[in-house]
């Protein structure tokens, strides 16, 4: 698998519902007419998702898109910074979790989510404000606004005492590489080794409780001023 084929599976995104989770009243108000599609193709384009594919029929409405990679949005934000420096950092994070309870599995899953975070530098009276904005993501027609209100907060802030010069125009890591994210496959020593354990306790009469979690984070950190810095941390626990 290339690079290319490994960016579009990181950021492809699906949402629906289906007959198999809701009844026909419930489907009936997701319904989507051709003008409607049409519609809401074009509005994807506006939010910064590039490609989108519409499927809407008698027992199902599912969204099929592919959303901003962080190289891009980072990209973008910092070009719509108009003060003295603008780091945004971007965090994709995916989890992979098994819990169990009475020696039995009870659930098991894959969990992503991201956070966009845009710090500005401003310049003011002879200083530096600095102010902050978190978002759990950023569309294209947010990217003019977070970039303000990150502008906003640190001239409300008002002059930092402790400002210092910024450095610039330094890279770690493979910036242009998408997250690679963890999954179910990451328990399959632990799996049936759990499977193993749940057998002999019920012969031993003791009733097991726990849990196993698996994170992979990557972040992604630039500037205005040329930082463009990765960080892959995984971290497990049991």
């Amino acid at each position: 698998m290339n690079t290319t084929h490994q960016d579009f599976i990181s950021n492809f995104c699906i949402a629906g519902i289906n007959y198999r989770k809701s009844d026909v009243i419930v489907r009936g108000k997701f319904s989507l007419t051709t003008d409607q599609c049409e519609q809401l193709l074009q509005e994807a384009v506006k939010k910064y998702i590039p490609g989108a594919f519409v499927l809407s029929t008698c027992n199902r409405t599912e969204i099929y898109g592919i959303s901003s990679s962080p190289q891009e949005l980072i990209e973008r934000i910092t070009a719509a910074a108009d003060y003295a420096d603008c780091i945004v950092i971007v965090n994709d994070q995916s989890q992979a979790n098994l819990r169990w309870a009475n020696s039995t599995l009870t659930t098991n899953g894959v969990i992503t989510e991201r956070s966009v975070t845009v710090i500005a530098f401003v310049a003011i009276d002879g200083g530096m404000a600095s102010g902050v904005v978190t978002r759990s993501d950023v569309a294209k027609g947010e990217i003019d606004s977070i970039a303000k209100a990150a502008g906003d907060a640190a001239r409300a802030a008002g002059k930092a005492a402790d400002a210092a010069e910024l450095a610039r125009d330094f890279s770690v890591g493979s910036w242009g590489e998408a997250h690679t994210p963890t999954g179910p496959d990451v328990f399959a020593k632990i799996a049936p080794d759990l499977g193993d354990m749940f057998q002999r306790s019920r012969s031993d009469e003791i009733e097991l409780f726990g849990y196993a979690v698996h994170t992979h984070r990557t972040t992604w950190v630039g500037s205005k001023g040329g930082l463009r810095l990765r960080w892959d941390p995984p971290a497990g626990r049991m």
